[in-house]
């Protein structure tokens, strides 16, 4: 059975076996906190909680003392999204069906209702399109390791498939004007549709790591991973160069997989810094708001700069001054998500060296000019899949 701790690297690092996402099934119905009055949400950030277990959805104020609202109750949730109203949102989460259906929650009033039931399939990550009329999401099955991703007219209710019959294809994403990307792992490459439509575009990558889109639509950023010749030698029987291996044997540099952030735009694919100089594994990107500033995380993969954890980094697209945000070698920093004005950055912050310590959610405040960041500050322990809500 799969921990709930990893479910959500699912989301932040895409896997290729994307069925790993209803091995924790059960039949459960969620239930939320209160039927009979409306949450108190405002500005903030819903989450996940705990890692561990059976997750359900909580909000958290990160400018007030108050204790987190719990929207949930025995929910077993895997993925959700906020309605870009902030009224709704939708998760995935299990029905006495034994499938993972979409289901709503009405924020105003705390009714949950099943949206989308998904039959003998399991539907995750649902996302909403930027003008709330289209809801995309990814569903499994019923053949075993098979993924698509479809749409659900909001309005009407009608379901119609993306993505191409018979190619596996994952992780929905829309750009900012309603267009509609997700990976086609048979083709190894984006593609991207009109919700209404059939137009198909598409941009080739090894990879299909989750992009980010740039918020005038007109391109977007995604991670491609590649072999590169490390640093360390091994030699013909795989002892390392500090264990004095036979002086007359050829010795050879090992391989590592490094990840270079690519930029995708007008037909063309470019890298967004030099990667020939340094072995780094750059990923998780994500556009300010306003386009002038990238988040991202990195990794140094040589052996002088190696580090069990990842940091978040910042890129100003403006001036091209690059700042590392935080600096906690021991600690993997994912999921970076910018508030609505631009000014902060949550992020999901885990122990490398430590398994047994629960994830944790972080904030920091952003200063673009400089490309760095202040103040950085924990808002709640054992929580992941932080989301902002306006």
């Amino acid at each position: 059975m799969l921990s709930r701790r990893y479910l959500w690297l699912l989301v932040a690092i895409p896997l290729a076996v994307l069925v790993l996402f209803v091995a924790r099934r059960r039949s459960a119905t969620p239930v939320p906190e209160s039927t009979s009055s409306a949450f108190n949400v405002g500005p903030g950030i819903i989450y996940l909680s705990p890692a561990s277990g059976e997750a359900d959805l909580f909000y958290l104020d990160p400018d007030s003392n108050a204790t987190p609202t719990r929207l949930t109750i025995g929910a077993d949730i895997s993925s959700f999204d906020v309605a870009p109203d902030g009224a709704a949102l939708v998760f995935s989460a299990p029905n006495t069906d034994d499938s993972l259906d979409l289901w709503q929650l009405d924020l105003f009033n705390g009714f949950v209702n099943v949206l989308y039931n998904c039959a003998a399939a399991n539907c995750i990550l649902p996302l909403f399109s930027p003008d709330g009329a289209w809801l995309a999401y990814q569903q499994l099955g019923p053949v075993q390791g098979v993924s698509s991703v479809w749409l659900l007219e909001l309005s009407t209710g009608e379901t119609n498939r993306a993505s191409p019959d018979g190619q596996s294809s994952r992780d929905p994403a829309w750009s900012p004007d309603g267009r509609l990307s997700y990976y086609n792992e048979v083709v190894l490459a984006y593609e991207v549709v009109l919700p209404t439509g059939t137009t198909r575009l598409r941009f080739a990558n090894e990879t299909g790591s989750v992009i980010a889109w740039a918020p005038d639509s007109q391109s977007f950023v995604a991670a491609e991973s590649y072999p590169a010749s490390g640093d360390t030698l091994r030699g013909p029987r795989g002892e390392s160069a500090l264990a004095t291996p036979d002086p007359f044997a050829t010795q050879t540099p090992v391989e590592v997989l490094v990840s270079a952030l690519i930029h995708y735009t007008d037909g063309r694919q470019t890298p967004l810094f030099d990667y020939s100089a340094n072995l780094i594994e750059d990923a998780s990107p994500a556009f300010s708001p306003d386009g002038a500033l990238l988040a991202f995380t990195r990794k140094y993969l040589d052996e002088a700069q190696w580090a069990p954890g990842r940091q978040l980094w910042m890129l100003n697209l403006e001036n091209h001054k690059l700042g590392i945000l935080t600096n906690e070698p021991n600690y993997l920093v994912t999921a970076p998500n910018w508030s609505p004005d631009g000014s902060r950055l949550v992020y999901v912050r885990a122990n490398q060296t430590d398994f047994s310590q629960a994830p944790e959610i972080w904030i920091i405040t952003a200063n673009g000019t400089n490309a760095s960041g202040t103040s950085p500050r924990l808002l709640v322990l054992d929580a992941y899949a932080p989301h902002w809500v306006s």
